[in-house]
């Protein structure tokens, strides 16, 4: 996992991943080592900042998938060269379907998902800016807006 934020980082490794720095660790180079050069099979870009987009076709091997989940506000720059080169796939990933809500929550009941650690608090609807500013500068992981609420 690749995250700026030192938080985020720490809890990812205390869940089992390892996690880089790219401002510490050349990301291009390490997943090129832990690879043997051959790349990764899928990257997901998750973090809707345009040097993670630009950077995530670096990552993936030849005939790899690049999955964008981040909303970006606005166009970015992608290395088509690279996409060509690669023959690399790009997927967007927005719309959940009902299996996919149905296999989170059989997760979730059998404690496959630590949920109770990734998810920092929840919310009430009218909360919500403070939240995605939280969010953005790192205060949290994973924030529940409970859109039922009646405080």
């Amino acid at each position: 996992m690749i995250e700026l934020d030192p938080a985020r980082r720490a809890q990812a490794e205390q869940l089992g991943f390892t996690t880089l720095d790219p401002r510490a660790v050349d990301q291009v180079a390490w997943v090129e080592e832990w690879t043997s050069r051959a790349g990764a099979d899928v990257v997901f870009e998750v973090s809707g900042a345009a040097a993670a987009v630009l950077g995530a076709t670096s990552l993936a091997k030849v005939r790899g998938t690049l999955v964008v989940v981040a909303i970006h506000p606005t166009p970015r720059e992608l290395d088509l060269q690279r996409v060509f080169w690669r023959e690399l796939r790009i997927l967007g990933a927005r719309v959940y379907q009902r299996a996919d809500f149905e296999t989170a929550v059989e997760l979730l009941n059998r404690g496959d998902i630590p949920a109770e650690t990734l998810i920092t608090r929840i919310v009430q609807l009218s909360e919500t800016r403070s939240a995605f500013d939280d969010l953005e500068t790192g205060r949290a992981m994973k924030i529940l807006v409970d859109v039922a609420a009646q405080r």
